[in-house]
């Protein structure tokens, strides 16, 4: 078989074993119709997402090959992928839960895990002088959950730290002499992804000590081939394991030997080789191509995963193919502004509201022109078209209640990360954004922030919302939440500080506490 490998080329070396032929191109915009006129036709082209810029081949609709994406990253980028996903004939994603988002959305979306390089990461059989490590960035701002589990342990275990900065990461070679010398490696994950660590460390013969993970369970079994963990329980887990060598021992002997026969490189690529068998039909994407393309370059170009300018000046053109539609019409007003060119958007826009069919999206586009353009007469008067209520500029509610208007049309956040400057505003989300521009600790605003980051299991995230918008203040699910979102961010300390200060503790906080802690609260609170 003849693979064109683009972006990361992760799984090449899998499939040269098996007799393919991999052609490897690492350009981040290659043109494929030109590519594939250089080398050649070839039966798939395989995609796997790279880290950093990420690939948007030009082109796609215009070659007759099937066509395979790999996404590693989308729990973080689920916003515009789940539009590229039905750009390709089949999809692998690393996330089990995602992979079923994928196929509600129609798409051929396989679960299809991380997977290692024997020859690359292995254990060194070196004798294991370090108790607890852990690989991976540190950093309190980006990764709060992280660097306060990590906190949270070293008040009772000393942890070796290794690659905490992106100067110092390891290469492949020296993070697997380090776990070969652990007995016991932490995991911990944004938003309980399944992540690559969990490979690396079992590969190497360390027992892994994790959160739980999406998909986890399908490809191990706790206390057999590793230890998941809560936040209440990890300290006593790292006691037990350290004090209990041989149970130790056979854990991470059971899930090193499952890794490598299951989860190498080339058990990977001989799964998607079958797949790729089993696949002998194009998907009929055509129809809605332009319209995924768009979205897709559209969200991309903010997170940023692809230079702005880029992916806006790209997402215009494929729009342009849609603008006979005024949604696509809404999104080319967007562009234009974005791209500088706001005497096009405008015109654009005057298109949009000629029309019958024009919805709240248009007026508060137009709406929000006319603001930027300081006509603050006309800017009202569109806004009314959509809100009844009082339209003062100065004043959050205002902001506020379109972005409650918008939440019901166009397109929704999804958690993981985008911004909401220097662009036109389009989603809810950007009128959320402008309400915390006027006042940073808008409650309602800060909520909804924050069951969003709760919901998506980003809990360090959810905390900072919850906190930021008043909730200590507060008696109900918002105080709720926020007490086991700063449990689950291992910040205990702080989370049973307050439930003593309001001298309350709610029947569904208490499976999330040890019986200690829940002595102590009830003690504190007593006095």
């Amino acid at each position: 078989m003849r693979i064109l490998s683009l972006g990361t080329h992760h799984l090449a070396k899998g499939l040269l074993h098996l007799g393919c032929e991999v052609i490897k191109n690492s350009d981040p915009e290659p043109n494929l119709p030109l590519l594939l006129k250089e080398i050649g036709e070839v039966d798939w082209i395989l995609l796997t997402e790279p880290l950093g810029r990420r690939t948007f081949p030009i082109g796609l609709e215009k070659v007759k090959c099937k066509k395979a994406f790999y996404g590693i990253d989308i729990h973080l980028n689920y916003s515009w992928q789940k539009y590229f996903a039905k750009l390709f004939d089949v999809v692998f994603v690393t996330q089990n839960s995602y992979a079923k988002k994928l196929q509600r959305e129609g798409a051929r979306a396989y679960f299809m895990p991380w997977a290692i390089d024997p020859e690359d990461i292995f254990d060194h059989n070196l004798p294991r002088d370090y108790d607890l490590v852990f690989v991976g960035l540190i950093d309190p701002q980006r990764r709060y959950k992280r660097a306060k589990l990590l906190e949270y342990i070293e008040q009772f275990y000393t942890v070796k730290k290794f690659g905490t900065t992106l100067k110092s990461r390891l290469s492949h070679k020296d993070m697997s002499i380090i776990y070969s010398r652990a007995k016991i490696a932490i995991n911990e994950a944004i938003s309980h992804e399944l992540n690559f660590r969990v490979f690396e460390t079992l590969a190497c013969g360390t027992l892994l000590l994790t959160e739980p993970l999406d998909g986890l369970d399908l490809l191990f079994t706790d206390k057999k081939d590793l230890v998941v963990f809560q936040p209440k329980n990890v300290v006593e887990l790292i006691h037990y394991y350290l004090t209990h060598d041989d149970l130790r021992k056979s854990i991470a002997k059971s899930g090193k030997e499952k890794v490598l026969k299951y989860h190498t490189i080339y058990k990977r690529a001989e799964e998607i080789l079958n797949i790729f068998e089993s696949h002998r039909t194009f998907i009929s994407n055509k129809k809605y191509f332009y319209y995924n393309l768009g979205k897709a370059l559209y969200f991309a170009a903010r997170k940023p995963c692809i230079p702005s300018k880029t992916g806006y000046m790209r997402a215009l053109v494929a729009f342009q193919h849609l603008r006979r539609f005024n949604w696509a019409k809404i999104f080319i007003a967007v562009l234009y502004e974005n791209l500088g060119k706001p005497h096009l958007a405008r015109k654009i826009v005057k298109e949009l509201l000629k029309s019958k069919n024009s919805n709240p999206t248009a007026y508060a586009l137009a709406g929000f022109f006319a603001y930027k353009d300081k006509d603050y007469k006309k800017s009202a008067e569109y806004y009314k078209k959509i809100y009844k209520g009082d339209i003062n500029f100065k004043k959050p509610d205002f902001w506020f209640n379109i972005a409650q208007i918008l939440k019901n049309f166009g397109e929704d956040f999804f958690t993981g990360g985008i911004r909401t400057e220097e662009t036109a505003p389009f989603l809810w989300i950007d009128y959320v954004a402008q309400t915390l521009r006027i006042q940073p600790n808008y409650r309602d605003a800060c909520f909804i922030l924050a069951d969003r980051f709760y919901r998506a299991k980003i809990y360090d995230c959810a905390a900072i919302w919850y906190i930021a918008g008043g909730a200590m203040n507060t008696h109900g699910r918002h105080w709720t939440r926020m007490v086991i979102s700063l449990l689950k961010s291992y910040a205990r300390t702080r989370a049973m500080d307050i439930i003593i200060s309001k001298k309350r503790l709610p029947k569904s906080l208490k499976k999330f506490l040890k019986p200690g802690e829940l002595l102590f609260i009830r003690l504190k609170s007593a006095n």
